[in-house]
């Protein structure tokens, strides 16, 4: 068996309303942008995400309260195992009021990088981080307003950050000297790693998402609806097909659509390569998921929440789906893995949908992903309201 690099676990910490989320999220961007190889995993069940920096306020903020949960041990435990068998580099938020076993989530990450107000003393932080024998990559100081400075970059880079505001993305110093040292660290175990993955992926054909959306429109981390068509052009349907990289989640289902139906897989940065799930239709209570239909005039609206705010993919193969009227498409919203999506896209193609959208929150609207009918054609942004969505 290959022996899997150790890859580092960075965890962003600090006190609540430091912009943590803000800082996750710009972190994100630049490491896509320089083509490095990592996953945002989020410890913390408040309901953020990428979407949310990227959402309107009043819808995020909406949406956010529905996805918003509490902190169980299983949610912890799982989180842990997730860390633990990362097949690349994690940067790990963990919000700002951990406690009693949340703090074993520490024990499983390498670094850290301290986020805090001016005013807001570090010791108990860097108390934890030292416990836990984390190497400390960054003390900053977040401040609204301001300038940004650069203090120092070794052994530990300290300045002020300014403007995390939401929605917004961080630039210049100490930002960028953080970026640099984040691309150093996490390429030191990732040469090459792509390569082997998408060589061991289970079908002949095999997409690597970051090159082919740089080939739509270079340049870009963004996949916009317009693109969906063009992309599903350039790739042979109804073959067995495999998928690797950041996307959005529409993207993933659509590629898992267009493949049915052949063999489909996709690559999950925790279990590698992974088939969509078999669901069956039917009616039942099931302990980490609730999917609730809701009909609408032209379609009917399935809503998804999360008991646990972290599944397992293991456990959910007795996960039964609602039946939905077989002449109305379907429109998929809510919170979930992408491996969770594309088994919920397939299990709705299986049953006939005319038609089968994906809620896409940054849009305000659902991107038509797959259709029977002239009337909803691929890539096509269904206008849906906030009242509409929950």
């Amino acid at each position: 068996m290959r022996h899997e690099p150790v890859h580092p676990a960075v965890l962003i910490g600090g006190p609540p309303h430091t912009g943590k989320t803000v800082l996750t999220y710009s972190l994100t961007r630049a490491l896509r942008q320089d083509g490095v190889e990592h996953y945002v995993m989020r410890a913390c069940p408040d309901g953020e995400g990428h979407w949310s920096q990227e959402t309107p306020r009043l819808v995020a903020e909406a949406l956010r309260h529905s996805h918003k949960g509490t902190y169980t041990h299983e949610f912890v435990q799982r989180v842990c195992a997730d860390i633990a068998r990362r097949r690349v580099p994690f940067i790990v938020d963990v919000g700002g009021l951990p406690q009693d076993d949340q703090f074993q989530i520490f024990q499983h990450c390498t670094h850290a990088i301290l986020l805090r107000h001016r005013a807001s003393a570090a010791s108990d932080w860097q108390r934890i981080i030292e416990q836990n024998r984390l190497c400390l990559l960054a003390d900053l100081i977040s401040e609204l307003e301001g300038v940004p400075t650069l203090e120092t970059q070794t052994p530990v880079l300290r300045g002020t950050l300014a403007g995390l505001h939401r929605g917004s993305t961080i630039q210049g110093e100490p930002f960028a000297s953080l970026v640099r040292c984040l691309v150093a660290l996490f390429r030191s175990t990732t040469g090459g790693l792509s390569e082997t993955y998408l060589a061991e992926a289970p079908t002949s054909l095999v997409l690597n998402l970051p090159r082919i959306l740089d080939t739509l429109a270079s340049g870009s981390q963004d996949w916009t609806p317009e693109m969906l068509p063009r992309l599903l052009a350039q790739v042979p349907a109804h073959t067995p097909l495999s998928v690797y990289g950041w996307a959005a989640y529409w993207v993933y289902a659509a590629l898992a659509l267009h493949a049915q139906p052949a063999f489909f897989s996709q690559f999950d940065t925790r279990l590698g390569w992974l088939e969509p799930l078999s669901l069956q239709i039917g009616s039942s209570i099931h302990p980490e998921i609730v999917l609730e239909a809701v009909n609408g005039e032209h379609f009917t609206l399935l809503q998804s929440s999360l008991r646990t705010h972290n599944l397992d993919y293991t456990q959910l193969s007795s996960l039964h789906v609602p039946r939905l009227p077989p002449d109305q498409g379907v429109v998929m919203s809510g919170k979930l893995p992408l491996w969770l999506t594309s088994s919920l896209a397939i299990s709705y193609y299986q049953a006939g949908a005319p038609w089968i959208a994906g809620y896409y929150p940054q849009l305000q609207g659902a991107i038509v992903i797959f259709s029977r009918v002239p009337e909803y054609a691929l890539g096509n942004l269904l206008p849906i309201t906030l009242s509409n969505h929950n």
